[in-house]
């Protein structure tokens, strides 16, 4: 696929979108926001170099894979996602971590590594629900009591 086959929006109950390695990169995504029962949608591979936007529009979504893309921002839209349990931003070309990730009040496990981002703000510890953290090796900073769920923490932070 190169764009979101049009006949999708047709499956009513859609909770499951597996789009790996297809190359979305140019793809709008704007037919998404019709799939309301969509809770999983997995991009990973598909050659993004931009957040897409319209998956802010999934009232449901509770695991949105973007590993291994080209993606540099994450826009302040996906905050607004608060149903995410699962966010996996891993294997980009980021370099930051806005505070407001803090709104992902629901999310449960966060990845990020092999990316650029080297400081997890601290308003990351008002995500309580949070249990598995996958930090880059690079990573400078995380939240002393968040550090118990870093993967690989020791090796991370104790060079």
């Amino acid at each position: 696929f190169t764009d979101i086959p049009k006949e999708l929006v047709s499956f009513t109950n859609l909770e499951e979108l597996d789009l790996t390695g297809n190359d979305m990169s140019k793809s709008d995504f704007s037919s998404l926001k019709n799939i309301k029962t969509l809770k999983s949608l997995n991009l990973t591979e598909c050659n993004l170099s931009k957040f897409p936007l319209a998956v802010t529009y999934l009232p449901k979504l509770e695991t949105l894979n973007l590993w291994n893309n080209k993606i540099n921002i994450i826009p302040d839209e996906l905050y607004s996602i608060t149903t995410l349990k699962d966010l996996t931003i891993g294997n980009n070309n980021l370099n930051y971590l806005s505070p407001k990730i803090s709104q992902l009040i629901n999310l449960e496990s966060f990845e990020s590594s092999s990316t650029n981002i080297r400081v997890y703000p601290n308003e990351m510890t008002k995500l309580k629900k949070l249990t598995e953290i996958y930090p880059s090796d690079t990573m400078q900073y995380i939240p002393k009591s968040l550090i118990k769920y870093a993967w690989g923490y020791d090796t991370v932070l104790n060079k």
